[in-house]
């Protein structure tokens, strides 16, 4: 993958989550089965909030699926980020125009994160 200025500073991008957001999702990606005891896999989210900034949102063992321009809520979570170590990066290869293909992007690494709990809105 390719090491880009983001991808070791997911700690100090954290930020504790301690109201509630709304937003549009612009990209999903689902955990991984959370069968294992000592793992605790997240779905992670990117969420253009109303306010104009794009967050990371980590989501322990969540399957629930979401569309791109879906209307989201982000709600805190008896989760901090001391329990989610297996964090599930949305990563996606560079075009084949790009001078970094055929290496992949770490997308979700480019912005403030935090660990949250994502529902569909009623905005009308």
């Amino acid at each position: 993958m390719y090491l880009d200025e983001y991808i070791f500073t997911t700690e100090e991008r954290f930020f504790n989550l301690n109201e509630t957001l709304t937003g549009i999702m612009i990209s999903h990606q689902t955990a991984y089965p959370c069968t294992n005891d000592s793992i605790i896999y997240n779905s992670t989210s990117l969420i253009k909030l109303a306010s104009g900034d794009t967050i990371s949102v980590y989501t322990p063992c969540s399957f629930e699926d979401f569309n791109t321009g879906d209307n989201v809520m982000i709600s805190s979570t008896s989760y901090n980020k001391d329990f989610i170590w297996a964090k599930r990066e949305i990563i996606r290869q560079f075009p084949k125009k790009s001078v970094n293909y055929p290496y992949w992007e770490c997308i979700s690494c480019k912005y403030k994160n935090t660990i949250g709990t994502i529902t569909l809105a009623n905005i009308k």
